[in-house]
Formats: C-alpha cells, sequence, structure tokens
C-alpha cells in the first residue's frame, strides 16, 4: 500500500473513517488500534512529503498552502484520534466507577459462607480479578496511545513549524479544536 505519490500531490490517500465508538471496542480495541495507525501514517508519518509536494507545485502561496494542509488534514487528524483516545478513557472511568459499585452491591447483597459454597468465595474472587484486569488493560492502552500521540505530534509539529516557518502551531491546534466543538 503506498501512501504517497511523487508525480500526484493529489495522489495522497483519504484519511481513514474514525469507527464507530463503544465500549467494546475500548476493551478490544483491536480495529481502534488500525485506525489510529492508519491515521498517524497517513498524516504523521509522511507530513514532510505531503508538505514538499504541495509547497513544490508553486500554485499557490506558502503560508496559504500549510494553512489549508495544517488546518485540513493535520488538525482533523489528531482531533478524531483524540476523540477516541479520550472516549476510551471516559470508558475506563465509567467502567472502574461501575466495578466498585456492583462489587460492594455483591458484597451486600450476599453472605459467603464457606460451609455451603467452598468455592463462592473463590469464585467471587476470580470475577474480580477477571474485571480489574479488564480495566487495567484498557488504562494501560489509553496512557500508552496518549503517550504515543504526544510523540508524533510533537515530532510533526516540528516539522511544520520548520516547513511552514510557523512557531505557534501547538496552540493554533487547540484554538482550532476548540473552535470545532
Amino acid at each position: 500500500m503506498s501512501l504517497w505519490n511523487a508525480k500526484d500531490a493529489d495522489g495522497f490517500p483519504q484519511a481513514p473513517i474514525l469507527p464507530e465508538l463503544s465500549r467494546d471496542v475500548c476493551l478490544n480495541p483491536k480495529g481502534l488500534r488500525s485506525f489510529l495507525q492508519l491515521s498517524r501514517a497517513n498524516t504523521d508519518d509522511v507530513v514532510k512529503q505531503r508538505l514538499n509536494s504541495l509547497l513544490n507545485s508553486g500554485k499557490r502561496p506558502k503560508e496559504e498552502l500549510c494553512e489549508e494542509f495544517t488546518h485540513g488534514i493535520m488538525y482533523k487528524s489528531w482531533k478524531d484520534r483524540l476523540s477516541a483516545i479520550e472516549y476510551c478513557n471516559g470508558q475506563s472511568v465509567e467502567l472502574e466507577r461501575e466495578i466498585e459499585s456492583h462489587q460492594e452491591a455483591e458484597l451486600q447483597g450476599k453472605d459467603i459462607d464457606p460451609r455451603i459454597d467452598p468455592y463462592a468465595a473463590a469464585d467471587f474472587q476470580e470475577l474480580k480479578n477477571s474485571k480489574y484486569n479488564q480495566l487495567r488493560q484498557l488504562q494501560n492502552w489509553v496512557k500508552n496511545e496518549k503517550l504515543i500521540e504526544d510523540i508524533v505530534q510533537n515530532r510533526s509539529t516540528g516539522i511544520l513549524n520548520d516547513v511552514c516557518v510557523s512557531s505557534r502551531l501547538a496552540n493554533q491546534f487547540q484554538d482550532w479544536s476548540a473552535s470545532q466543538k
């Protein structure tokens, strides 16, 4: 699969579409991880090539091309990825609350008598551990993706600053993102 075509500035593929988000997508993030990787490969990994291709066409002023590329492609891609990661972060917080409230209700609702059911306590503990493992995996995934996104965006911002000679791109993204809500 080619992500860049030097002969045709418009030969870049369309940005991947953000998948429909749900808790299941966050808990089993294979598809979401693919979206994030493809989005990064489509925009951030080839930012220099895409900018050079646009700027070498010489059809419009550099500032105009840089702004159009930054706002039209980079910021939208960043926002889509961040919204997916933040959605899953919210799901992890919600899941943690549900686990804790469900656990309290279960403990209050039944007394575990080892004489009646010697395996009940072990079963309850196993279920609790399973839910917490799932929660920890989601929290670790969100943390890792946030770190990756921060690194990728900082690298891309550096390239954009070098090529487009603008030192305000990080702040502009925050402003742009707020204006899109």
